[in-house]
């Protein structure tokens, strides 16, 4: 199979019926005193095409970050389908801003990557 035409069609059809969303990531910051990692200085910034889809138990449980489920119970989560035109996987720390201008902070992100190709990604956001 021609993976690079597949992901060329993906990113075609996410331009199509996408909306364009920005992707910044953020250095981590420690704070030398209590340790706790924050961010620092913007380092990476893009803007690709995206789709919302719904978010399900197995979508987060995808995530290569651990969540505290008690906590999620009073956030409000979210997941696009997001082009790798994109240039880079989103981390956690990093922010999505969508159209509307509202700011989500990235909590997990899993690619679709047959034979080494990235197609598309899965990122989860929250407030």
């Amino acid at each position: 199979m021609n993976y690079a035409a597949l992901a060329q069609t993906v990113n075609a059809k996410l331009a199509a019926y996408g909306q364009q969303i920005t992707v910044k990531r953020y250095t981590p910051s420690r704070n030398s005193s209590t340790g706790a990692v924050t961010k620092g200085a913007a380092t990476l910034t893009a803007s690709c095409a995206a789709i919302e889809v719904p978010v399900t138990q197995g979508l987060v449980q995808s995530f290569e970050t651990r969540l505290d489920e008690a906590a999620l119970t009073t956030k409000v989560m979210r997941a696009f389908k997001v082009s790798t035109l994109l240039g880079f996987k989103p981390l956690p720390l990093d922010e999505v801003t969508l159209n509307d201008g509202s700011v989500w902070p990235v909590v997990g992100c899993t690619p679709v990557n047959p034979a080494g190709i990235p197609l598309v990604y899965t990122i989860g956001v929250a407030k």
